[in-house]
């Protein structure tokens, strides 16, 4: 039976913050000389987008389909309401200071005013990881609109059309998922359509375009990374799982050798992720002579999702040490101000380098170590005051405005005599 309350669960806020900074600590490799585990930290992205996407999956089940299946129609305003609400300011803040840190914008609206009209009109209603298309072709820099501005929002965009897209599948999925079984299954047919899809993209992609140099900007990188469509699996693995664990969050909380059982998937699954992810994009390090391009394509994709869901489905169910480490006041904050740590980390490392003048190109040990612990520290601090005096706010004053809960009657006080009467 589907529980009419749903507790927070503070455990994948805080695993939120670890997705975050997996991606953060994967783009600070770029910046980062030979030696520092600067192939090894670029590895990570691959963990941290499909903890992303599956988190969303997991949670949009959980926190919204016992809602739509008792009003849809009331739920639906309030649902779009509350995504709009909780992405679009952060979004639009971030993609202003990116004109003056991360390029050449003023520069763009000279020079090439109808490319950077075009760019803002995909980017300003979060539909430029929906289409590729290529802006910019006779400048220096050659982009899409999906990268043209604030690069890593794409994965934004792409979050506007599964939040988009949702309430059409949080019925059927209600109803589909009745069981374990049932859960698994339509996780297997979700898994093996994409990973034939993605086989199926490379498939028509000739072996040299993977190593050009403006591969990162082709249709073919768009279909296999960037586009919704083709990320929309690991969402939907997720909200499977979510509407499972839905449906038995009424249980009793595992004991005895359930809880052992759920606690070995957990470690489990954590470690199969991280070594998993390293054999792919590391496959030297691990005997291996050749790059597995395939398998590269396809942990870019759905090939890790499994794992990640295994993961966020039993940190909010197992009572656990890592379930009350990821769900401390501490962590919860971290993970809370996360978006604005994934939109933000480029302005920090900016700041930070290459700088123009200082230390300049200096790699000593000391030096690189202390740059990059004072851009994370220094960007942690910007992430906590954008999200507490930006983020916040913004949210709530849309949700006021656009969704106003409807007031308690008041209460009217009768006269002891006319009780008594």
């Amino acid at each position: 039976m589907v529980p009419t309350t749903r507790p927070r669960l503070e455990a994948l806020t805080g695993l939120r913050y670890i997705a975050a900074v997996c991606v953060l600590l994967a783009h600070m490799s770029h910046n980062l000389p030979a030696g520092f585990g600067k192939s090894w930290l670029g590895a990570l992205s691959s963990i941290g987008m499909p903890l992303f996407f599956c988190l969303s999956g997991f949670l949009m089940a959980y926190n919204y389909s016992l809602p739509f299946r008792q009003k849809f129609g009331r739920t639906l305003w309030t649902y779009y309401v509350a995504r709009f609400a909780r992405i679009y300011p952060v979004y639009v803040a971030c993609l202003l200071l990116s004109f003056s840190f991360m390029g050449n914008f003023f520069h763009d609206l000279r020079d090439h005013r109808e490319d950077t009209l075009k760019t803002l009109a995909y980017q300003g209603t979060l539909t430029h990881s929906w289409v590729h298309v290529p802006v910019f072709q006779d400048d220096h820099k050659p982009r899409t609109v999906c990268q043209g501005y604030l690069g890593v929002a794409w994965s934004v965009s792409t979050e506007a059309f599964f939040y988009l897209v949702f309430p059409l599948f949080a019925l059927p999925l209600a109803k589909f998922v009745s069981g374990r079984g049932r859960m698994l299954a339509g996780t297997a047919v979700v898994y093996a359509v994409y990973l034939l899809a993605v086989y199926l993209v490379y498939r028509r992609v000739a072996p040299e375009a993977f190593g050009a140099g403006n591969f990162n900007m082709s249709r073919a990188w768009w279909k296999l990374y960037l586009s919704p469509y083709m990320r929309f699996g690991e969402f939907l693995i997720g909200a499977l799982a979510g509407q499972y664990f839905l449906l038995r969050a009424g249980e009793r909380p595992a004991t005895g050798s359930r809880w052992w059982a759920g606690a070995g998937l957990l470690a489990g699954a954590a470690a199969l992720l991280l070594v998993l992810n390293f054999v792919v994009h590391r496959p030297d390090k691990f005997g291996w002579t050749t790059r597995p391009r395939l398998l590269e394509l396809m942990a870019y994709s759905v090939l890790f999702a499994p794992l990640c869901t295994v993961i966020i489905y039993q940190l909010a169910a197992l009572p656990s040490l890592a379930q009350r480490a990821l769900g401390c006041r501490p962590m919860v904050v971290l993970g809370e101000m996360s978006y604005c740590l994934y939109l933000l980390h480029p302005l920090g490392q900016s700041l930070f380098y290459p700088r123009a003048a200082g230390e300049g190109p200096m790699t000593d040990k000391y030096v690189v170590l202390y740059n990059n612990l004072a851009m994370v520290v220094g960007l942690h601090l910007m992430c906590l005051g954008m999200y507490r005096y930006w983020e916040v706010p913004a949210r709530e004053w849309l949700r006021a405005k656009l969704d106003p809960k409807p007031k308690a009657p008041a209460l009217t006080v009768v006269p002891a005599e006319r009780r008594a009467a």
